[in-house]
C-alpha cells in the first residue's frame, strides 16, 4: 500500500521534531558540567567572603580563576560536534563578558560589594535567558532564578547576603546541573 504525500508530510514533520527535541536535551546535558562547577564556585566563594569578609576580593579571584580553568578543562574535553564553534570562541565570549561587567562596574562605581555581586548575577542570569532563546526554555527559568535569588539576596538577606547567596545561589546553580544533566 503506498504512502500518501500526507502521510510522508506527517513522518516527516515527526523526524523534525523529535531530531530538534533530541538536540535540545544533547546541549542541556553538555551545559550541565559548567553549572555544576559554577555552582561550587559560587558556594565556596561566598561562603568563604560571609565568614571572611575581609578577604572577599582575593577569595574571589582565586574562585573565578580557578572556575575559568575549570571551564577551559571541561569544554576541551567535551567531544566536538559538527555545529560547535570551538574552546576559543566560548572562551572569547566570556572575555568579552568580562569586559563589559568590568567596563560596567567603572562607570557605575558601585559602593558595596552586594552591589557589585547582584549586578554580575543580573548579567549571567541575562545571559543564560537569551541563551535560552535558542537553546530551550530550560535556560530560560535557569536565568529566571538566577535574577530572583540576586535581586532576594540584595533586597531581603541584609547582612546574610553572602550566605543567602552560597546557598540559593550556588546550591541553586548545582540542583540546575543536575537537573539538565537528566533532560
Amino acid at each position: 500500500m503506498p504512502i500518501t504525500p500526507e502521510q510522508a508530510g506527517l513522518a516527516l514533520q515527526s523526524i523534525e521534531d523529535a531530531a530538534r527535541h533530541s538536540t535540545r536535551l544533547y546541549r542541556y546535558r553538555r551545559a550541565s558540567p559548567f553549572f555544576l562547577l559554577w555552582g561550587i564556585c559560587w558556594a565556596l566563594a561566598y561562603t568563604i567572603s560571609y565568614c571572611l569578609p575581609a578577604h572577599t576580593g582575593k577569595v574571589w579571584l582565586a574562585v573565578d580563576l580557578a572556575g575559568f580553568a575549570g571551564t577551559w578543562l571541561t569544554v576541551r574535553s567535551q567531544p566536538r560536534t559538527a555545529g560547535q564553534h570551538g574552546a576559543w570562541k566560548i572562551m572569547g565570549a566570556a572575555v568579552v563578558l568580562l569586559a563589559f561587567v568590568a567596563a560596567s562596574l567603572a562607570v557605575l562605581e558601585p559602593q558595596f560589594g552586594k552591589q557589585v555581586s547582584t549586578f554580575i548575577s543580573l548579567v549571567l542570569a541575562t545571559v543564560y535567558a537569551l541563551i535560552g532563546l535558542w537553546a530551550g526554555w530550560r535556560l530560560v527559568a535557569i536565568g529566571a532564578m538566577v535574577a530572583a535569588v540576586g535581586l532576594t539576596a540584595f533586597f531581603a538577606a541584609g547582612t546574610s547576603f553572602n550566605l543567602w547567596m552560597a546557598v540559593a545561589g550556588g546550591g541553586g546553580l548545582i540542583a540546575v546541573g543536575l537537573w539538565l544533566r537528566r533532560a
